[in-house]
């Protein structure tokens, strides 16, 4: 990543990039794919797709339902991502490849069947075994929400002036914390993830990832029972290979409102379009950026993101190798004062390998991040 103002680098080779597929050829077999169905045109404009808007209630914050789960792909299907590296080598079932200006190349009728190269213990860093970090299990799941108290008001040896707007103030500071909390604690089940983006007087805004839409009426419901008023919860749907996103995300306590946001253009895409990102409120120097796909295949592409000060974007192009219906693909990005150890990826690597060791990596180093994720569905028509 760079400051402002640093000099353009150069697009890689791409025979390089893509001499791992060549070699492909050699042996007769290409990925399987329906011949009748080629990746779209590089250059057909790219469909901008609004979020849908749905009712809010109560304090008008707006609420978003969850979609309905899609179901599997039955075929293996892949997708490649392109830009200015690689990001990884063919996968089955959905694995991607980078490239960066080229059009997906036509599908034989011949197909092959490609296992992911990820090694026995998805190994985070293979470099020189320091930054290895221990296999863990899965971290556990908040508990069952808690009644959290307002903080007392801080002792002073200054009398406080008897003004009932700075104790109307404080006592509404405390409240908001107290939510917050009550949020970031509810338990919601195995793959739920849940935590406010803004909160005012009787108002909160939630933002929240899980397979079903049951755990989040159930949040909606016991917060209003707590506090006395409706949040306004969005969910995003996820499949459940994607779940140790939630358990990733619930282990990292973070007391404040998210500072780092991302914006993508669209969220839902198609074969050919490209994934054109922003994130703001960049104010630590080190940022790593994951893709985690529909198999569950965490692929780290922060080697598109272009900094700006605070500011960053991404651009990235995507190849569907297969037709399919539309999947959930996530997007996550981490911001540290120092450099996150073990968070490079040689090569992608599961979700319930990685993100356990990176998580009892930040742990166990101290680290305080700040991270954003955002969704977008990928394929159909």
């Amino acid at each position: 990543m760079g400051a402002s103002g640093a000099s353009k680098q150069p697009d890689p080779d791409l025979d390089a990039l893509l001499e791992p597929l060549m070699a492909l050829k050699g042996e007769g077999s290409k990925i399987g794919a329906d011949p009748a169905t080629g990746a779209a045109a590089a250059d057909d404009p790219l469909p901008l797709t609004p979020r849908p808007d749905a009712g809010g209630k109560g304090s008008g914050v707006q609420s978003v339902p969850a979609a309905t789960q899609p179901a599997r792909r039955s075929g293996k299907a892949g997708i490649v991502v392109a830009a200015v590296g690689v990001l990884g080598i063919a996968l089955a079932g959905g694995y991607w490849l980078v490239t960066q200006n080229q059009d997906a190349q036509p599908q034989s009728d011949q197909s092959s069947v490609l296992t992911p190269t990820v090694t026995k213990d998805d190994a985070i860093d293979g470099s020189d075994g320091k930054d290895e970090v221990a296999i863990l299990t899965p971290p556990v799941s908040p508990t069952r929400p808690r009644k959290v108290a307002p903080p007392p008001p801080a002792v002073t040896s200054e009398p406080v002036p008897d003004s009932s707007d700075q104790e109307n103030l404080r006592g509404e500071l405390g409240e908001i914390g107290a939510r917050l909390a009550w949020v970031r604690e509810y338990d919601g089940g195995d793959c739920f993830f849940a935590r406010g983006t803004a909160a005012g007087a009787k108002e909160i805004r939630i933002e929240g990832i899980g397979m079903n839409n049951a755990e989040f009426s159930a949040l909606e419901r016991d917060f209003t029972g707590e506090f006395g008023f409706e949040p306004g919860i969005e969910v995003r749907p996820i499949v459940e290979r994607q779940c140790g996103i939630t358990q990733f995300l619930s282990g990292m306590a973070v007391n404040e409102l998210p500072t780092v946001r991302m914006e993508l253009n669209s969220d839902r895409l198609k074969s050919g379009d490209s994934l054109q990102g922003k994130l703001s409120g960049l104010t630590k120097p080190n940022t790593v950026l994951y893709l985690v796909d529909n198999d569950g295949f965490v692929y780290q592409i922060d080697q598109f993101l272009k900094r700006d000060g605070d500011q960053g974007t991404f651009n990235i192009k995507l190849v569907e190798l297969a037709t399919r219906d539309p999947l959930p693909q996530v997007v996550i990005a981490l911001s540290s004062d120092e450099p996150i150890r073990g968070s490079a990826l040689e090569r992608p690597a599961t979700v319930a390998n990685f993100m356990p060791k990176l998580l009892e990596t930040i742990r166990s180093d101290g680290i305080e991040l700040e991270y954003a994720f955002s969704f977008f569905l990928l394929g159909g028509s």
